[in-house]
């Protein structure tokens, strides 16, 4: 597989986390929640609408877990088989890289938690019905949460995908060492099935509810998405062109029809094929494989995306994911304290959301340079 042509990853990286920022949890977790009616010529209008009502947001998240399994197949596996890569060495790795920035923002939250009750303030989101206490703390801070357990958020609510993604590491680590006595991909298409079956049943159970379903579907679909790639890199280059076509229609045909009826999707699918009626798996299978397959064909777009700039974005969108709930919360918070009349919120809406948009920049920048980089390659060259 050419390296080069993953660059585009950065940029899915990077879009992902804004629209899941900036559009769905701004909406559902600060609008919607301070019960505000924003009447605007640009929120009305569609492209807006979908990004904060429609699906994409949710399945910006899919996306994520999708692109943490390819690059699970492009670094790791082959370096799991050539036994380079112990278990502890494997899981050390990743806490290092992933649990710094969780502990950090999740403390963050419990404090904006702490502060929000002793003055009497109504509380924010998922501060709600959330008890502060030393369990909670050691769950989020040590495995960030227990949502695979009994599905529930945490303070600090998208730390979930953290916690699924990792219970999925363990999985594909698991998987990959079996692969190397029994060499056939399919085995990595059993989590898959059972997210699937997942979905069809309903099951809650620890480490079989609906959102380890997700990340099995998606994480595990993005190891089997490097394994086809790479394969059809051996394609000749007609075949390639023809591919890329009929990837391209399948991305215009179903991606518009989501566009324009997303309101409606779910009733109207439901009465035709029960499976593609979740739109998880149609996401899964039907929009983001064609997509992937696009865009690591296209040069032009891989050569942009190799640009420094947008290479640092992509390092940076985990913090912007990350930092949305202490800015969120904190800005709620704020409001509340100052006794801001809804009507100045309404006003200056757009002025308050850009200011919230930089500061999610400037603690991500600051966060990766000064908490995620230094951490991470400090405790690398003392591991060695």
């Amino acid at each position: 597989m050419n390296q080069s042509n993953l660059n585009f990853l950065n940029l899915l990286k990077i879009i992902s986390a804004c629209i899941i920022a900036f559009f769905l949890h701004w909406n559902y977790h600060f609008i919607q929640f301070l019960g505000i009616n924003i009447k605007s010529s640009i929120l009305s209008s569609r492209i807006f609408l979908f990004l904060l009502r429609g699906p994409i947001g949710y399945m910006s998240v899919e996306l994520f877990f999708i692109i943490s399994g390819f690059l699970f197949a492009y670094v790791y596996i082959p370096r799991i088989i050539k036994k380079e890569y112990t278990f502890d060495d494997f899981i050390f790795k990743k806490f290092i890289r992933i649990m710094p920035l969780v502990v950090l923002t999740s403390f963050i939250c419990y404090i904006l938690a702490f502060i929000t009750r002793i003055n009497d303030i109504k509380c924010w989101s998922t501060f709600c019905g959330n008890n502060i206490n030393i369990i909670s703390l050691v769950y989020d801070f040590l495995f960030s949460g227990s949502h695979v357990i009994n599905n529930n958020l945490s303070l600090n609510g998208p730390i979930w995908y953290i916690n699924v993604l990792l219970v999925c590491y363990v999985l594909a680590y698991g998987i990959s060492y079996i692969y190397i006595h029994f060499s056939n991909k399919i085995i990595f298409i059993f989590p898959i099935v059972l997210g699937i079956i997942i979905f069809e049943t309903g099951w809650q159970f620890p480490f079989l509810t609906l959102s380890t379903a997700r990340g099995y579907i998606a994480f595990f679909e993005g190891i089997i998405l490097y394994f086809l790639i790479n394969k059809m890199d051996e394609l000749k280059k007609q075949v390639k062109i023809f591919l890329i076509c009929i990837s391209l229609v399948i991305i215009i045909i179903s991606f518009g029809y989501i566009f324009f009826h997303f309101e409606n999707y779910s009733n109207f699918i439901s009465n035709t094929n029960v499976f593609v009626s979740n739109l998880y798996i149609f996401f899964d299978f039907i929009i983001y494989p064609p997509l992937l397959y696009i865009l690591y064909n296209f040069e032009w777009v891989n050569n942009f995306c190799n640009t420094r700039f947008i290479k640092y974005l992509g390092k940076i969108s985990y913090g912007i994911y990350l930092w949305n709930f202490p800015i969120l919360g904190g800005t709620y918070l704020l409001i509340r304290f100052l006794k801001l009349e809804d009507e100045y919120t309404v006003k200056y809406w757009f002025l308050i959301w850009i200011i919230m948009a930089v500061l999610h920049f400037i603690l991500s920048v600051l966060s990766y340079n000064f908490l995620e980089k230094r951490f991470y390659y400090r405790k690398k060259s003392t591991r060695k």
